[in-house]
Order: C-alpha cells, then structure tokens, then sequence
C-alpha cells in the first residue's frame, strides 16, 4: 500500500483505567471498564519500544485513569530502566499516591520528562469540589516534597507542569494560584494550553472549560456516540473543502496502548470500542501503526469520509466550531499524506452492512458483517451487529460465541449480556441464560429493557 514506514511520536500507555477519583467535570468520569496492565504485557511493550525508541518522542504512562494506582508502579519504572535510554516518560496524575518511595524511584531512575500535577484550586473548599475524593493538603505535601527532593538530588528533570482547569467554581482563584507557585519554584512558565511553551522549564498551566461551551464538554461521552454538532456533522459525511474539519494529526502521531494490549490513535479510542487498529499480543506496535486497517482510516479522514470511522464521525475535538485549538495535520503534512493514502481502498462493509441491517435485510447484513470483522476483528460494533444477525437467522451457537468475546472485553456492555442470554434461551440452556439477565437487571439499563427482562426472569417456569 505504501512504502513510507510512520513511527509514532507519542506513545501512551494505559497502566490502568482505574481512578481514586470523582472530578465532575472528567470524560471518564462514568468509565466502566477497569482493568489494570499485567506485568508480562507490559514488559513486550516497553521491549518494543526500546528497538524504536530514538524515532519516539515521548512515552507516557497514562491514557485514562491514575497511573500511580497500579500496585506495580516503582516495578514498572526499573522495567523502563533496564531497556529505555531516553528522557522520555510523562504521565498525568493527581498526585495524592506520590509518596517518598515512589517519589524517590521516579528521580533516580533518570527516564522521566515531564509530570502533570492536575491541582484545579487554591483553596481546599473549592478543591473538594472540583477533585472529588481527594486531599488537597495531601496533593500540596506531596508535590512540595517531590520538588524539595529533586532539589536535593540536583537533578533538572522531570520537569513539572501544575495544571489548573478554569470553571466558573475556581476562576477567581487563578490568580492567586499563579502567585502562589511562582513563589515555588524559581524558572516557570505560563501557559494557557498544554506544549505551547517552548521554554523548557516548569509550567503552570490554565486550561479553559470554554465557558460558552462547556455543556457539550460535560457531555463530551455521549458527543462521541450522538452528533450533538448538527450543523458539522448532520450527515456524517462532510467534506474538507468547508475547512469546517481537518485531517487529525492523531492517525500519524499519536498510539495509545490500553491495559489489555488494544491499540488505538486516540485517547478515547478503546472506551467505547470503536477506533481499535490492532492489539500488542497478536502483533507489534510499529506494524499495527502501519496496518491496513489504520492507512483506512487515515485515507477515509483526508476524504472527510467517517461512515465507517463512527468514534471520528461524532468526534468535537477537530471542529473548528467547538475549539479552535486542536490536533490539526498542517496543509504540507496534508499533501504528504494525500499522495500516500488517497488511492487506499477503503471498503464500506460495516456501514453497508448497517444499510442492510436497517431494511432488515439480514442475510446480505450478515456477510457484509462477516467481511468488516474479518478486515478488522478488534471493533466492537462490528462483533456486536454480526452476532444479531447471526441470532436473527437462527446460527444461536456463532452469536453465543460473538456476544461472549464481547463481554470478557467489555464487562459493562448490557447489550452483548442480553443477546447472549436470548441465544443461550434458544439453545435450551436456560440456567445459563437466566443467570445472563439476572446479571443484566444488575446494570444501568433502559426502563424498556429491565421490564423485559424482569418479565422474562418472573416467568422462567414458562420456559
């Protein structure tokens, strides 16, 4: 397809998506898929990246969650150390787990950048109520200690970043929080976006809600799923032409590696189970970045096309409606990569598929279906709609089968629970069955949908 190799520049990788926090205003703040990285997965990746390490410009250790909850942390950073070379590693905290010992690792291993302290506040009311579940005087000790402690080691690095997220519940303290910590440290920058200051040095950072906007940042989850931007994508297929969109530099920059080896280019790739391109235990990571299924994607975003990229399609961060400051592929990258990936072939199977799906028309669904899942087996939605066609059509045992990986995968998905108590119904187990949709009255789930089940459960001797 191309003969030009792409490294990331950015890799993340998600320690876990666990946090020991509630903060209101995070995206992730209804996250339910909580998992924590094994040591041997972690280990093959950091071994990967090691062989291409020089092409990579930072590693962080983070994508959602709070990394310093994994019980393996200080373990992790000597597996770093023993194969990584660079000062490379970031990751984001909140920094009440940054005790002495962890502290301690993280200086004298000599591998991390830059850490991102989220503080929000100056004052411990107003802090309680942005960092729900914290402990602001803990988080001001811990940070105070880890500068103190690199002051006495005389070492320059990490480098801290002090971010402060300006809602209408702390605006008025933002300047006395910059006051505060210049007084902290001594060469600082101030920045009102992350990287914009090229000074390498520590930074306080404001980072705006976008006041006139932020209800649709609250609601950034479901933006991902409902286009609530009607007028940039009402169909789903617009074109660049209207500078309304452009090409993300995510697709070429950026490979977040979640906690069970699922690879993605976007941060928010994996929590819906949408925009996977390949997981670590069945390849590495350079071949994934340079895969089939990723050049697709990256021809279908130079097209404006997103029928087949559902994550992208409904995504606000490339509007230029929503936020002028995003991840934009400059217009000599765009020309690059025009002549690389315009003539990808980017077959229309699963959109095809839901064409089909909705005229009901099941069988030519199904094999549509079956050609998505087999170009890409990772996506979620693929597994999930070929599974009911196979229900529909009477194959319960290959449903059964599609609606179980979905599960071990996403533990929280009610839908691939029910259809697989329906398939075990059909198949005449019904314990098995009956024991899916008392798990399923358990979950969040639509009042339609319980008083079905319950029904379903209050009537078993029926069956």
């Amino acid at each position: 397809m191309m003969n030009k190799i792409i490294f990331p520049k950015y890799i993340h990788i998600e320690l876990t998506t666990d946090c020991n926090l509630r903060c209101p205003f995070c995206t992730y703040r209804k996250n339910e898929l909580i998992g924590y990285m094994e040591k041997d997965l972690f280990e093959n990746i950091i071994k990967q990246i090691s062989q291409i390490q020089d092409r990579i410009y930072e590693l962080g250790l983070f994508v959602i969650g709070e990394p310093l909850l994994h019980p393996d942390f200080i373990e992790y950073i000597g597996i770093m150390k023993k194969h990584i070379h660079k000062r490379m590693i970031t990751f984001s905290t909140n920094g009440i787990l940054l005790d002495e010992k962890k502290s301690i690792s993280i200086l004298k291993s000599g591998i991390f950048k830059r850490i991102f302290f989220s503080i929000d506040a100056i004052d411990e009311e107003t802090y309680k109520k942005l960092r729900k579940g914290g402990d602001y005087f803990k988080v001001i000790k811990n940070i105070k200690y880890f500068l103190q402690l690199r002051k006495e080691l005389n070492h320059s690095y990490p480098k801290v970043d002090l971010q402060f997220i300006i809602t209408d519940t702390n605006k008025n303290e933002k300047l006395e929080f910059q006051d505060y910590w210049e007084i902290q440290l001594k060469k600082i920058g101030v920045e009102y976006c992350i990287g914009k200051t090229k000074k390498n040095c520590d930074r306080i950072v404001f980072l705006s809600l976008i006041e006139d906007k932020k209800e649709k940042q609250f609601n950034a989850d479901s933006l991902l799923i409902n286009s609530l931007d009607k007028e940039v994508f009402s169909s789903g297929y617009i074109s660049n032409s209207s500078k309304e969109r452009r090409p993300c530099a995510m697709l070429y920059d950026r490979a977040s590696i979640n906690f069970n080896g699922n690879v993605t280019p976007c941060c928010v790739g994996e929590k819906y189970g949408r925009f996977i391109i390949g997981n670590v235990k069945d390849d590495n990571i350079l071949t994934i970045f340079n895969n089939d299924i990723i050049n697709e994607y990256r021809a279908s975003d130079l097209k404006g096309d997103y029928r087949e990229m559902e994550i992208c399609r409904y995504c606000f961060q490339p509007s230029k409606s929503f936020i002028d400051k995003c991840v934009f592929l400059s217009d000599e990258q765009i020309k690059e990569y025009e002549m690389l990936f315009l003539d990808t072939e980017c077959p229309r199977y699963f959109s095809k598929g839901i064409e089909m799906f909705s005229k009901k028309n099941f069988e030519q669904a199904k094999l549509l279906f079956e050609k998505a899942y087999k170009r890409n087996p990772y996506l979620i939605d693929i597994k999930k709609y070929l599974a009911i066609c196979y229900q529909i059509l009477g194959d319960n045992e290959s449903a059964a089968n599609l609606f179980i990986d979905v599960y071990k995968s996403y533990s929280s998905d009610w839908v691939s629970l029910k259809g697989l108590g329906y398939s075990l119904l059909a198949m005449n187990k019904k314990d098995e069955a009956m024991d899916c949709f008392r798990k399923v009255l358990n979950m969040k789930i639509p009042d339609d949908v319980r008083k079905e089940i319950a029904e379903l459960v209050n009537s078993e001797k029926k069956y």
